[in-house]
Formats: structure tokens, sequence, C-alpha cells
């Protein structure tokens, strides 16, 4: 029994030596997202089928309808994923709907990227976290908080 328990603990150790996983110091995780500055294709005024208003820049990420502001924050991160979208991490400096929010930290992904068009999900909890780490590893698709995406054209 002993010489198993040896030879199980030396081919984990030869494993985990050979394999570092998903570790992200590896740069092997699939699903890391990377950092950049705001896509110039992505900043400007984008109007749904539902007339809802996404308004980017560098600085801020502003959603409205019928000319109300629904929520607004300053734009903190932006990420790319691995499927040709990527997110905007903001912080609430407005909301609407849940004024408590503001000063936490939200997130919302895009997706199918053209010069005249877009597809822009915001995270299904409105409420944001209170850390942004908390944010953008809560906030991702696989998570399953951007189902529902507003298809847009640039005004």
């Amino acid at each position: 029994m002993r010489k198993i328990s040896l030879l199980f603990l030396a081919v984990f150790l030869a494993g985990a030596f050979f394999f570092p996983g998903c570790d992200t110091d590896s740069g092997t995780n699939p699903f890391e997202t990377t950092p950049v500055p705001m896509p110039i294709a992505l900043t400007g005024t984008w109007v749904s089928t539902f007339n809802e208003e996404f308004t980017i820049n560098a600085a801020t990420f502003t959603n409205s309808w019928g000319g109300s502001v629904i929520y607004s924050g300053s734009v903190i991160d932006v990420r790319l994923d691995a499927f040709g979208g990527g997110y905007i991490t903001i912080r609430y400096t407005e909301n609407t709907y849940a004024p408590d929010a503001v000063g936490k930290y939200y997130v919302i992904h895009w997706k199918n990227l053209t010069g005249s068009s877009i597809d822009i999900s915001a995270s299904s909890d409105g409420d944001g976290k209170a850390a942004l780490w908390e944010a953008e590893y809560e906030y991702v698709i696989w998570n399953g908080y951007f189902s529902i995406y507003s298809s847009c054209t640039k005004s």
C-alpha cells in the first residue's frame, strides 16, 4: 500500500510540474481577458432596436432611453475576450433603478462589433459588486449574466 501511495504522489507531482493548468501567470487560460485601451470602433452612440441609447467613450459608459439616463459610470477597464467581443467595466456614477449601486462596479459585454453595428448586453445583476475584482470575476459570459443582447446601430 505504501508503494502505491508513493507512486501516486510521484505521478501527481510530475503532472503538476508538466501541466500547470489554467494558471493565469502561465498564460494558458483560454477564458482570460486582455486589458486594452478603448477600441475606437466602440466609441460613439449606439441605438438599439428598442430605442435604448448606449453612449461609449474612453471615460464613460451611459445607457439611456427616451433622453433619460438609466445608468452611467466611469470606465475602469476594457478587456477583450477570446471570442471576438469584450467587456467594459464601469463604476456606477448614476443608476436610476438601483440608487444604492452608485460607487459599485458593473460589467457590460459586447460582441459582433463592426463599423456600424454592435450587440450589447448589460449584466443581468444590475446592483453591481463592491470590489472591482469581484465584478470582473463574476460578470462573465460563462456565468450566465449576458443572455440577452440589444442589437444596435451607430447613430
